[in-house]
């Protein structure tokens, strides 16, 4: 009789942070999980769970990674998802909060700059918190044109910006203007290269993967017509050795095919219409290396492109060291 023994493993989601992920490098919300093990014979358990470690997943781009949960002040039940993320990072992370921030008051003040007296703060929409008085007019107007855009360092750091609007100088209110309209060309330009890439994905030659299978399957008819000549004695052994062999060439060479129809088409078709329609080429770049920019169902409707994304991003950059491309750069 077979004894089967060793270990089983359980799964225990405990709650929600935000952090920065480092993979869609922005502020996202993260699922804090335990994970558990305890030895079995014959798939009963024999022991008590052991917790073996700590992860924390991404919502968005799914990647998990281990952590350590006391470093946040909290875990937050999964109730607290409605919350908007500057709150759930208030509340789960000041830690980083305060670093967003203190980066913020540098990066607008200055090193030497002094933190300020009082710790009033604005809402993500705005709103001031502790019976606080109005906001400026204008401070109202560019916190109104960055809303919306909660899964961002950047439009963070901004806000954290704008609540400095007090201690500005006319000189760097115009430089904090500026880089809240520079955001705002960002946000455009990527919302364009999307609806670009979603309308050419309806013309991408998908006919490529069909023909590099009916390629491959015509190579492997003429294999077997090939075993068909081999003296019988020897077709046996010759079928057996030769399988392994033959798929790795034909899926190899369907691959192959597909890769050198999608590069053509991106080299003649696409990034010609891109720089015609002016799009921004740095924009076309994110979108093809951080998969976290899309939404579901933005990402079906460009699925034909983006089944290509790494070729995508490396034509792109090929393109920009060889010509100077529309947009600003996002680094």
């Amino acid at each position: 009789m077979w004894i089967f023994w060793g270990t089983k493993a359980h799964q225990e989601p405990i709650g929600i942070v935000a952090d920065l992920c480092p993979i869609c490098e922005n502020l996202q919300t993260l699922v804090i999980t335990d994970h558990f093990k305890a030895d079995h014979i014959q798939f009963v358990r024999t022991s008590g769970w052991v917790m073996v470690g700590t992860t924390r997943r991404c919502v968005v781009c799914q990647t998990e990674r281990l952590c350590n949960k006391s470093s946040y002040t909290i875990i937050a039940p999964f109730v607290d998802e409605q919350l908007a993320l500057a709150d759930l990072l208030a509340k789960t992370n000041p830690r980083l909060e305060k670093a967003l921030h203190e980066e913020a008051r540098r990066e607008i003040l200055g090193a030497d700059s002094k933190p300020p007296s009082d710790n009033r703060r604005l809402t993500t929409s705005g709103k001031h918190k502790r019976n606080e008085p109005a906001a400026d007019p204008e401070v109202r107007e560019l916190l109104d044109a960055i809303s919306g855009e909660e899964n961002d360092a950047d439009i963070f750091k901004l806000k954290e910006k704008l609540k400095l609007w007090s201690r500005l100088n006319s000189a760097q209110r115009l430089e904090l203007t500026d880089d809240v309209d520079e955001y705002r060309l960002k946000q455009r330009q990527l919302v364009e290269a999307k609806e670009f890439l979603m309308s050419m994905s309806l013309h991408f030659p998908s006919w490529a993967e069909k023909l590099g299978l009916l390629v491959a399957l015509v190579l492997f008819g003429g294999w077997l017509t090939l075993i068909s000549v081999v003296d019988e004695e020897l077709r046996w052994y010759f079928i057996l050795g030769g399988v392994p062999t033959i798929l790795v060439l034909l899926i190899f060479c369907a691959m192959l095919f597909s890769y050198t129809v999608a590069e053509g088409w991106f080299r003649k078709t696409l990034l010609p219409r891109a720089m015609l329609e002016r799009v921004a080429f740095d924009a076309l770049l994110k979108l093809a290396k951080h998969p976290a920019q899309w939404n579901i169902d933005e990402w079906n409707a460009a699925a034909k492109i983006m089944s290509h994304r790494d070729l995508l991003a490396t034509m792109v950059e090929m393109e920009m060291q060889n010509s100077v491309p529309s947009g600003t750069s996002f680094e």
